[in-house]
C-alpha cells in the first residue's frame, strides 16, 4: 500500500493553480494544508528501529502515487523496508527539502557509472521514506541505498524513465477513485457532503477538473523551491483518456509551491454518460499512467448513479467507509493453450466460487460491479502480480458465511461448496478435456441453460441466504480459431459470437513479462484491456488504440517467462442474480450478485 503521498500532496494543493475566489479561498487552502499534514503524520506507520537499514526485495522503491516500479526525474518516490529511519515519523515542513532528514538519506547511483545523486527527503520513519528524485537524473538503471545513522542498506535496482506519470488515488494505493478537484478545490467524490473541513461533490459532464500526480518528468525549478517552470505540454504530448475518449488538457505541469507534485487540468466531455466509475488515465508521450476512476453525476443530482449501489452506500464510500458485498460466480471456461511438444491443448473447467467481503472504494471499483457501468467502451490498466492477481486486482476483506454453501440447478443436486482458509468458497464442478484428470471431478459438462440456486445456512458474519440466477442458452465465440498463436496489435480485433441472450459480453486480453517471483510462482508486469458490450450486438471491434497499449510478449506461461491471453465470455446482467443477505451484526449486505460467465480463453503472443 502506498502510504504517505496521498494526504501530504493533497494538503499541498496550491491555491495559485486554478481560479479561486480571493483571500477567503487562500485562507481556506492554508487550513487544508495544515489538516492534511497532520493527517499524513497519523496515517504513516512506524516500525522497530534496526541497526542495519534494509529495502524490501519486491517493489522496495516505487512511484509514491501509482506504486509502479519505474520512476522519473523529479518524481516523489517511496522506499519501503526496515530500519530506514526513526520510530516516529519526521516530516520536512517546507520546500526545499534537504538531502538528509533526521539521520536518513537516500542515494541513487547509476549502474552504468557516473555521479551518484542524493534525493531530497520529504519524510522518514523506520518502515518507509519518501523523497524527491532530482530532475538531473538521466534515464537508466540505478542502485538505490538508504543510510540511517551512518548505517547503509544493501542496494536495490530501480529503473528511471524520462516520464512515468502516476495518478494519486483516494485510498493511496494507486487504484480506485482518483484524487481530483474542481476549480474551487471541492473534492470529487461519489456524493455531495463534507469530510472534515472539505466539501465533497461528484463531477458533472463538462466540468473543469484537476487530476493530481507525480512523475511527469524533469523540472529542476520545482526541485529546489517547488515553483516549477509551468506548462510542459510544449515538451511532450499529454492526453487525458476519459471513458476511452482522448481529451486535450489545458495545463500539464508542476503545481506551484509543491516539489514533485504535478497537476493535469482538463474538462470532461459535455456529453459524457454519467456513472460512478468513469475510467480515467493520462498518456504522456506513449506511456500510460495507472488507471483510476471518476464519479460523474447528471447535472443537478447530488450523487452519481450506479446500477448496483444506492445513495446511502455511495455516501458511505465518499466518507471513506466500507461496503459489504457478496459476489459469487458460476463459470464455464474453455482454455486453449500451446504446450511445447504436445502442441495446442483445449480443456474446459466449470466451477462456482466467490465470497462475502468488505470493500473500500478502490476495491469496489476493481470488482465486477463496475462492469455494468461502462458499456460499449474499453479501458487498459497495468498490474503487477501472480497470474490470478492480474485478474482480481485489489483484494477486499473476506467475511465468514459458514460452510458449506449448497448449489442446486440443472445437473447440480445439493453440491457442497466448501469454505477455504481465506474465507472464500470454490468448487470445481467439471474438468473436461484436460490431459490430467482431477480425481472425483466429472469429465462431462454440468452447467446448462436454466436456473441455479446458491444457499447458505449462515456463519459468524453472514446469516442464512439464498441467491438464484438464470443461465442463458449456449454462448459461442464464433471466430475463435482466427485468434490463436501470434496476434497483431496493429489491426482491430473483430470479435464475433452467437448466443448469450440478454447477457453482457466481455472481451479482454493480457500481455506481460515475468519480472519477479520464481519459475513455479512467477510475478508478471502486465497490461490488461477490457471491453464490455451487449450480447445482442453479435460483434465488437477492439480498436488499435487499445491494443497498442499492450506490450509485445514473447514468453510463455508454461515456463513462467511471460503471459499472453485473449478472452471472450458472456456475463449475466446485474438484474439477473441480485440477492440480499443479513449481517449477524445487524442490517443487510449492501449488494449481492450471483452471476454466470460462459466463455473462452486463448493463449496468444501479442505482436
Amino acid at each position: 500500500m502506498v502510504l504517505g503521498l496521498t494526504l501530504p500532496l493533497e494538503s499541498e494543493l496550491p491555491w495559485q493553480a486554478v481560479p479561486v475566489r480571493g483571500a477567503e479561498m487562500r485562507g481556506e487552502m492554508s487550513r487544508m494544508r495544515r489538516i492534511f499534514m497532520q493527517a499524513a503524520c497519523l496515517v504513516a506507520f512506524g516500525g522497530a528501529l534496526m541497526a542495519q537499514p534494509s529495502i524490501r526485495a519486491e517493489l522496495g522503491v516505487i512511484n509514491a502515487a501509482s506504486g509502479a516500479a519505474t520512476l522519473a526525474p523529479g518524481v516523489v518516490f517511496t522506499v519501503y523496508g526496515a530500519g530506514l529511519g526513526p520510530a516516529a515519523i519526521v516530516v520536512d515542513p517546507a520546500a526545499p527539502w534537504e538531502t538528509a532528514l533526521s539521520g536518513t538519506s537516500v542515494r541513487f547511483t547509476p549502474v552504468s557509472g557516473g555521479t551518484a545523486l542524493d534525493a531530497r527527503i520529504y519524510y522518514t520513519l523506520a518502515g518507509q521514506v519518501a523523497g524527491l528524485l532530482p530532475s538531473t537524473a538521466a534515464p537508466g538503471d540505478y542502485n538505490v541505498t538508504v543510510t540511517y545513522n551512518n548505517q547503509t542498506s544493501a542496494p536495490r535496482r530501480v529503473t528511471v524513465a524520462a516520464r512515468a506519470l502516476g495518478l494519486i488515488s483516494v485510498v493511496g494505493n494507486g487504484a480506485g477513485p482518483a484524487v481530483s478537484t474542481d476549480a474551487e478545490y471541492r473534492l470529487i467524490r461519489f456524493t455531495t457532503g463534507t469530510l472534515g473541513q472539505f466539501t465533497l461533490r461528484p463531477a458533472n459532464p463538462g466540468d473543469a477538473l484537476v487530476l493530481w500526480a507525480t512523475g511527469l518528468g524533469a523540472d529542476a525549478a520545482s526541485d529546489a523551491g517547488g515553483n516549477g517552470s509551468g506548462d510542459q505540454r510544449s515538451q511532450v504530448q499529454v492526453r487525458v483518456i476519459v471513458a476511452g475518449r482522448e481529451v486535450d488538457p489545458i495545463y500539464a505541469g508542476r503545481s506551484p509551491g509543491s516539489p514533485g507534485l504535478d497537476q493535469i487540468n482538463f474538462s470532461l466531455p459535455g456529453d459524457l454518460a454519467p456513472n460512478c466509475f468513469v475510467p480515467v488515465q493520462v498518456r504522456v508521450g506513449t506511456t500510460l499512467s495507472n488507471l483510476l476512476s471518476l464519479p460523474v453525476a447528471p447535472r443537478g443530482q447530488n450523487f452519481c448513479t450506479d446500477p448496483a449501489l444506492n445513495e446511502a452506500a455511495l455516501r458511505r464510500l465518499a466518507q471513506g467507509g466500507e461496503l459489504v458485498m457478496g459476489l459469487f460466480n458460476l463459470s464455464s471456461i474453455e482454455t486453449s493453450i500451446s504446450v511445447p511438444i504436445l502442441g495446442s491443448i483445449t480443456s474446459k473447467t466449470e466451477s462456482v466460487s466467490g465470497n462475502f467481503s468488505r470493500y473500500r472504494a478502490d476495491q469496489a471499483a476493481d470488482s465486477n460491479i463496475s462492469l455494468f457501468s461502462n458499456l460499449d467502451g474499453c479501458f487498459v490498466l497495468r498490474r503487477r502480480g501472480e497470474a490470478d492477481q492480474l485478474a482480481l486486482g485489489v483484494a477486499p476483506t473476506p467475511l465468514d458465511a459458514g460452510t458449506p454453501l449448497r448449489l442446486n440447478g440443472p445437473n447440480a443436486s445439493n453440491i457442497a461448496v466448501d469454505r477455504s482458509s481465506d474465507l472464500t468458497y470454490d468448487k470445481t464442478l467439471a474438468n473436461i478435456g484436460s490431459p490430467i484428470p482431477i480425481p472425483g471431478v466429472p469429465n462431462t459438462p454440468v452447467i446448462a441453460a436454466g436456473t441455479y440456486r446458491l444457499t447458505g445456512t449462515g456463519g459468524p458474519a453472514i446469516g442464512a441466504f439464498e441467491a438464484s440466477l438464470t443461465v442463458a442458452p449456449v454462448f459461442n465465440w464464433t471466430n475463435k480459431a482466427s485468434y490463436t498463436g501470434n496476434v497483431s496489435r496493429s489491426t482491430p480485433l473483430n470479435i464475433t459470437w452467437s448466443g448469450g441472450g440478454n447477457d453482457l459480453v466481455v472481451i479482454g486480453g493480457v500481455s506481460g513479462v515475468r519480472d519477479g517471483g520464481t519459475t513455479d510462482n512467477p510475478i508478471y508486469s502486465a497490461a490488461i484491456f477490457s471491453c464490455v458490450t451487449r450480447a445482442s450486438r453479435g460483434s465488437f471491434a477492439v480498436p488499435v488504440s487499445i491494443l497498442q497499449q499492450l506490450p509485445a510478449n514473447t514468453g510463455s506461461i508454461i515456463d513462467g517467462s511471460g503471459i499472453g491471453f485473449l478472452n471472450v465470455f458472456s456475463s449475466t446482467v446485474e438484474t439477473n442474480g441480485r440477492f440480499t443477505a443479513p449481517l449477524t451484526a445487524g442490517g443487510n449486505i449492501d449488494f449481492g450478485l450471483f452471476n454466470a460467465t460462459i466463455g473462452f480463453f486463448n493463449s496468444v503472443t501479442w505482436q
